[in-house]
């Protein structure tokens, strides 16, 4: 076999993490592995446990996985692996974004003086990937970014404050500082939706903080035929009444 190694997810932008390697091995030769994927056998490897566990998960979606087969590549090539076959860029990029949770979380995990369920860390790592999710769609807005965004100088940094404590605006505190979801803006007007002082009055009544409120308007509804409400921010009048009827309904 031809073999290849690469520093780059196949089909998937950007570079791996410190430590990891892709290898391609080509099932004959004379042609470029990244034109003819079917035809390549992926080798991934990584630096931590996560290869071990990745390589259980490639066997449960039903890729062939063989073990310690270090006679398919040269001296030169990355000799730890644990697992190789017929890995899609997608399954691969699955396994880096793996790798990178693994790599966040087991420390702050180990810190920790007690166990923590499974259960428990995967409701941490949902949440994050949430927010993950709403700063790369809309921005988490620091008190600069949204008084110049309103027009007012960069330097008031007590305007996004004090529209927050008037319920005026959703803030939540993340790393030490309150951030500003930027679905609430209207760029071009420099003002905030007019839906987002509503919301933040029914949600309070309703003991709803904001960050609950970022979660329900950025979650899959029934309300909204398993669309995001913040997606009808601006075409849903009633909005307003479907969060509270979502939020006080009887089981």
């Amino acid at each position: 076999m031809d073999a290849k190694v690469s520093k780059t997810l196949p089909g998937v932008a950007g570079e791996l993490p410190e430590g990891w390697r892709v290898v391609y091995l080509a099932k004959g030769a004379g042609f470029p592995p990244m034109e003819h994927p079917e035809r390549c056998v992926y080798l991934f490897v990584g630096p931590t446990l996560a290869d071990k566990v990745a390589g259980q998960i490639i066997a449960q979606k039903g890729v062939t996985v063989f073990e310690g087969l270090d006679d398919f590549v040269s001296d030169n090539m990355v000799r730890d692996f644990h697992a190789i076959g017929h890995i899609f860029p997608r399954q691969l990029a699955d396994l880096v974004n793996m790798e990178r949770s693994v790599s966040a979380l087991g420390p702050a995990i180990a810190a920790l003086e007690v166990e923590t369920s499974p259960p428990l860390a995967s409701a941490i790592q949902a949440t994050e990937n949430l927010w993950t999710t709403i700063e790369r769609r809309w921005g988490l807005l620091g008190s600069t970014d949204v008084a110049k965004l309103l027009g007012a100088k960069t330097s008031n940094r007590s305007l996004a404050s004090s529209l927050r404590k008037k319920g005026q605006l959703i803030g939540v505190e993340r790393t030490n500082a309150f951030l500003y979801p930027g679905f609430q803006f209207d760029r071009t007007a420099g003002a905030v939706h007019a839906a987002i002082p509503e919301l933040i009055k029914a949600a309070r009544a309703n003991e709803i903080d904001d960050e609950d409120l970022v979660f329900w308007l950025c979650t899959p509804s029934r309300y909204f035929d398993d669309g995001l409400p913040v997606d009808h921010l601006l075409d849903d009048p009633s909005i307003v009444q479907k969060l509270v009827d979502s939020e006080t309904i009887s089981w």
